[in-house]
């Protein structure tokens, strides 16, 4: 058990290329329920109705699937940076190739 809670200290304070807070509009334990690692520390109780989630990847595709996995509203605290990365690995939920004119979701 000592070597298991080493190892998720180290993880839940390794440096991360992309970083970013939510607050989100749920109890920190359905949260966790959702997130597919939920490391000790990384999700905290903001109030009776909101928690706070620390995220980080090396991959920014990482930290979007965290963020759709949530499953409610969040308010977003990132880097400009992060925030650009974030809105291009969005682009490509649409699909990347465009359709036939005036088909759905074509550009």
């Amino acid at each position: 058990m000592v070597a298991f809670t080493r190892a998720a200290r180290a993880l839940t304070t390794a440096p991360c290329r992309y970083t970013c807070t939510a607050v989100v509009d749920a109890l920190a334990d359905v949260v966790r329920s959702r997130l597919v690692v939920a490391l000790p520390g990384r999700v905290e109780p903001v109030d009776d109705r909101t928690c706070r989630v620390r995220l980080g990847a090396d991959a920014i595709e990482h930290v979007a699937a965290d963020l759709l996995l949530l499953g409610a509203p969040y308010t977003l605290d990132a880097s400009p940076e992060v925030l650009a990365a974030l809105r291009s690995a969005g682009s490509g939920l649409t699909g990347r190739r465009p359709g036939p004119p005036g088909a759905p979701g074509s550009r």
